[in-house]
């Protein structure tokens, strides 16, 4: 029963999983555990939405593609039969997958149709029958190439687990855990946390205003004042980021508690 789960447990062997090898000398220690212990979140997170100790299903490869959506091109790829037509079709197709520099384009429909005239087959006949096997492989290849674009918890409607809290919208260069289970730098999306930019400012701003209350000139207490503001800004982000609470987390744990039992 998914109740018998004790996911903090689980989020701890997840932890020292992905921490194993860190050496806490090395300059970017605090960061990697970082990145460990966010990476542990997102895989409990997910397990508590689903269950299951299981971590999500990764991305399929062209082969599975082609295997779900392109059923007539992998009958003809993989043709044992000695039906002329086919045979043309299946050797002409692995000749391009063996060719580095060809590939499965309108040129090779083309070409495989020229061969096909002839054969049972008037021109125009051909190219549909090879363009039809073209399409699917072309679509199964558009599949996979898509799945770049999402994550393994699109299917969900979760946002990216690599996303981060931040004070303000945009970008920037972290440690992630990668598909190896290593802490690797990469560009990832900064999300405002929801009403901190908003409290610094008030607070940025009460505090300016206190300072000219007191008497200190406008230039000194506005200095003064961004001083205050940028030391409130690292204390906030560093409290975010200390909590290791990220978009995804929380909006798996929002499912999780609302979803049907």
């Amino acid at each position: 029963m998914a109740e018998s789960i004790n996911w903090d447990n689980i989020y701890k062997d997840y932890v020292g999983q992905y921490t194993t090898g860190l050496v806490e000398t090395d300059v970017d220690y605090a960061a990697k555990v970082a990145a460990a212990q966010r990476k542990a979140g997102e895989l409990a997170a997910y397990g508590r939405l689903t269950g299951s100790r299981q971590d999500p299903t990764p991305y399929y490869s062209l082969n599975e593609w082609i295997d779900y959506s392109a059923p007539s091109y992998k009958s003809v790829r993989n043709y044992k039969g000695t039906d002329p037509a086919t045979v043309i079709i299946s050797n002409s197709i692995k000749g391009l997958e063996a060719d580095k520099n060809k590939q499965f384009d309108i040129g090779a429909v083309n070409e495989i149709a020229n061969k096909l005239t002839g054969s049972g087959y008037t021109r125009g006949e051909a190219y549909n029958v090879v363009k039809g096997i073209y399409d699917e492989f072309q679509s199964a290849k558009k599949k996979y190439g898509s799945q770049s674009k999402t994550h393994p918890y699109s299917k969900f409607g979760l946002p990216s687990p690599t996303d981060i809290y931040g004070l303000t919208n945009g970008s920037t260069e972290t440690f992630v855990i990668d598909s190896n289970g290593k802490a690797v730098k990469r560009k990832v999306k900064v999300v405002a946390y929801p009403g901190a930019s908003t409290w610094v400012a008030t607070k940025t701003a009460a505090y300016e205003s206190k300072l000219t209350k007191q008497g200190i000139d406008a230039a000194t207490a506005r200095t003064r004042a961004l001083d205050y503001g940028n030391a409130l800004k690292a204390n906030v982000e560093a409290k975010i980021a200390a909590s290791g609470v990220t978009p995804f987390i929380e909006a798996a744990a929002k499912r999780s508690r609302t979803r049907p039992k």
